[in-house]
């Protein structure tokens, strides 16, 4: 409706009841509160016509600019937003990697050892640098011969997916934690003790009640340390099979 039409419409309620008055007033407030006024310059549409024509433009255009979208000019002091460096991607399908940091070396990795069936979330070098084991959440731990890439042994015996593996000072040994990966409270922690020659299972250490997120070593190589999802840090003697 034209606003002069409004206005006549709230004229013809004042000239009636006390009810035209209060819908007249009602008129008044929906109109003061848009900005509008009557004018004798718009047309039927209520489109102004002329000068007015060209502040309206104005307000409009000045609006158009705090749109989202709209482009608008850096506030003072502030640099605009700088292009983003689009992110590389690896020889891995669906998979990129951030751009490369100003001043920051890159090396790129000289050996990829493929076996495990699932994720893999820990691995370790033994002492002699010649020798690396693997945990994953396929429950097993594999041992790989650096000197020609090969996979030596596969040691199998973990009933949850492995989360933590350490080597002994001299390399004899190994001992595993697994379960903090799965949440089951149903199920036992486990931290077990490998002879890394034969691949043998040495060693069952009891007592998490909740999953092995770590295990570790002492410098002598006789004592083991596991820490759990139960809250607890178990240490563990093992210099019986140290000696061997």
């Amino acid at each position: 409706m034209a606003i002069s039409s409004l206005f006549a419409s709230a004229a013809r309620l004042r000239s009636g009841s006390r009810r035209g008055w209060v819908a007249a007033a009602v008129v008044g407030v929906v109109l003061w509160s848009s900005g509008c006024t009557p004018r004798g310059d718009q047309d039927a549409g209520g489109a102004p016509h002329g000068e007015d024509a060209g502040e309206a433009k104005g307000k409009l255009k000045r609006l158009d600019t705090g749109r989202a979208g709209a482009p608008t000019q850096p506030a003072k002091g502030h640099a605009a937003n700088p292009t983003p460096t689009s992110p590389k991607k690896d020889a891995t399908p669906g998979h990129e990697q951030p751009a490369q940091q100003e001043g920051v070396a890159e090396i790129k990795n000289t050996v990829t050892l493929k076996g495990h069936t699932a994720a893999v979330y820990s691995v370790a070098f033994g002492p002699d640098g010649k020798t690396l084991a693997s945990a994953s959440a396929d429950k097993t731990i594999k041992l790989w011969d650096l000197e020609n890439n090969k996979e030596r042994l596969t040691l199998t015996g973990h009933l949850d997916p492995l989360s933590s593996i350490a080597f002994s000072p001299d390399g004899k040994l190994l001992v595993s934690g697994a379960g903090a990966i799965r949440f089951d409270p149903g199920r036992l922690g486990e931290v077990k003790l490998w002879d890394t020659d034969t691949g043998q299972l040495l060693a069952d250490l009891k007592g998490h009640n909740d999953g092995v997120s770590s295990v570790a070593f002492s410098s002598d190589g006789k004592t083991v340390a596991s820490a759990g999802r139960d809250h607890l840090v178990r240490v563990w003697d093992v210099s019986a099979y140290a000696a061997k």
